[in-house]
């Protein structure tokens, strides 16, 4: 008997916990908004490689083949390496573009050795179009 009297007041201690921790500070403050190119300047090695979207057109391809697609670019990216030179790109806001190229990286993060970009790839070859959307993670390694 004497218990039901703490029953309310776990109830509300339970409600309470929930909503306390259901307020944290969940926001990115590390978003990288533009800068100057010079910060980017210099060679690149992907640690990370997440292909988000893949899709065909003119070829129907089953799932099994289209996983092993993108298992094949994930694992080929990582570890590779790009240079940044500053009279080969330009930076407009948190894009960086590629001159000579359609490749456009939108950096989502970026500090003086880690950076973290999502681009789309959109190429054809044979008749057969290839879209993709990728996030991908880079270490400064000079």
């Amino acid at each position: 008997m004497y218990l039901r009297k703490f029953i309310p007041l776990f109830v509300i201690a339970l409600t309470i916990s929930v909503f306390v921790t259901a307020c944290s500070d969940d926001d990115d403050d590390d978003d990288f908004t533009g800068g100057d190119v010079k910060e980017l300047v210099g060679n690149w090695k992907c640690v990370d490689c997440d292909v988000e979207s893949f899709s065909f057109t003119g070829a129907d391809l089953p799932a099994s083949v289209k996983d092993m697609i993108i298992t094949r670019l994930e694992t080929e990216m990582i570890g590779s390496v790009t240079t940044i030179d500053e009279n080969n790109v330009s930076l407009t806001g948190n894009v960086l573009i590629f001159k000579g190229s359609n490749i456009k990286w939108t950096i989502k993060e970026l500090t003086a050795t880690h950076m973290e970009v999502i681009y789309d790839v959109d190429q054809s070859y044979g008749g057969i179009g290839m879209k993709m959307t990728v996030e991908a993670e880079f270490n400064k390694i000079n």
